[in-house]
C-alpha cells in the first residue's frame, strides 16, 4: 500500500552571506523599508511580502511574521519569514505558511520563491562588502 507522501511547505533560499552580515542586511533593509518609524505596523519587503520582526526562535537569528498576497486570490497567506546559518559562510532565508494554503499550493510555492529570490538579492545589495559593513556596525 502507498503511503501519501506529505507536501512540504517550506521554501527557502541560500543567501552569499556569513549569518552576521546576513543579519545586519536584513535588520538593515527592515529599517529602510520601515515608513512610520512605529514597530508595531507590517513592513512591506516586496510587492507580495509584508511583515514585522517577532522575538526569534532557537536557531534562527531572525525571525518576521507576515502576510504574503497570491496572485488572483483575496485573501493573503500568513507566513513566518526565518533566517538561520547554513554554513560557515552561507544562511539560509526561508518562509513557511502558518496554515497550508488549501488550493492555492502551486500559487504559494511559486510567490514564496519568487519573494525569497528578490529579497535574497536585496540582502546582497544591502550588505554590501562584508568589510566596510563590519566597520559600520563597529564604529
Amino acid at each position: 500500500m502507498d503511503q501519501p507522501e506529505p507536501t512540504p511547505w517550506y521554501v527557502s533560499r541560500h543567501v552569499e552571506l556569513p549569518l552576521g552580515y546576513a543579519a545586519a542586511a536584513l535588520d538593515d533593509l527592515v529599517a529602510q523599508r520601515r515608513r512610520d518609524g512605529s514597530s508595531s505596523s507590517p513592513i512591506h519587503l516586496t510587492a507580495a511580502l509584508s511583515a514585522r520582526p517577532t522575538s526569534s526562535l532557537p536557531g534562527t537569528a531572525r525571525q518576521l511574521h507576515g502576510r504574503l498576497r497570491l496572485p488572483r486570490s483575496r485573501r493573503p497567506v500568513r507566513v513566518e519569514l526565518e533566517l538561520a546559518a547554513w554554513s560557515g559562510s552561507r544562511s539560509e532565508l526561508g518562509i513557511r505558511p502558518v496554515r497550508p494554503p488549501a488550493g492555492r499550493a502551486v500559487r504559494y510555492w511559486d510567490t514564496a520563491a519568487a519573494t525569497l529570490e528578490q529579497l535574497t538579492d536585496e540582502l546582497a545589495a544591502v550588505s554590501g562588502p562584508p568589510l566596510a559593513s563590519a566597520l559600520r556596525r563597529a564604529s
